[in-house]
């Protein structure tokens, strides 16, 4: 079969992407069109740990910690540590772009905390340095599903609350 726009079609490999193969029309993945089908799945908990790794080393003055309380189990950090791992723990079921959302609103929140210090003339904007703190994540992903996921912002709250002992 040819596609429009080929003469021929020897050597060609077409790939298609969909979050939703249930609204695809039957004809499309029959025998000899798209007929291999892959399904990648959201991350796991270590590969949501490995996305968020990637996208906050891109953040100038990122620091990382991992269990720093262990009488707060879960707790996304102290201070300026951010434990990745317990950000990945309470971002079930989310895709790789979504968590490069919550870092990067993170990110954002951060600089916004930053530039409210530099508003007070008693501060010298020199010893004000840019950081995302754990607060900025635990705020970002609270966020995140009280906005982008309808009807789980209040389970979101109630996690965080009882992972963080808030």
């Amino acid at each position: 079969a040819c596609m429009d726009g080929l003469d021929s079609t020897r050597g060609v490999c077409v790939l298609a992407a969909t979050n939703r193969r249930d609204v695809l029309d039957p004809a499309l993945v029959r025998p000899g069109r798209f007929d291999r089908i892959i399904k990648v799945e959201l991350p796991d908990v270590k590969g949501r740990e490995r996305i968020l790794r990637v996208h906050a080393k891109k953040i100038p003055g990122f620091q990382e910690c991992q269990g720093v309380d262990e009488k707060r189990l879960g707790s996304l950090g102290k201070g300026k540590a951010v434990d990745l791992s317990a950000v990945a723990a309470v971002t079930r079921g989310l895709s790789g772009a979504e968590l490069e959302f919550i870092v990067n609103e993170a990110a954002i929140r951060g600089v916004r905390r930053v530039s409210a210090k530099l508003r007070d003339p008693k501060v010298n904007p020199a010893s004000v340095k840019p950081n995302v703190e754990a607060i900025d994540f635990e705020q970002s992903v609270k966020d995140y599903y009280e906005t982008r996921r309808p009807g789980t912002g209040a389970k979101m709250s109630d996690l965080l609350s009882n992972v963080l002992g808030k």
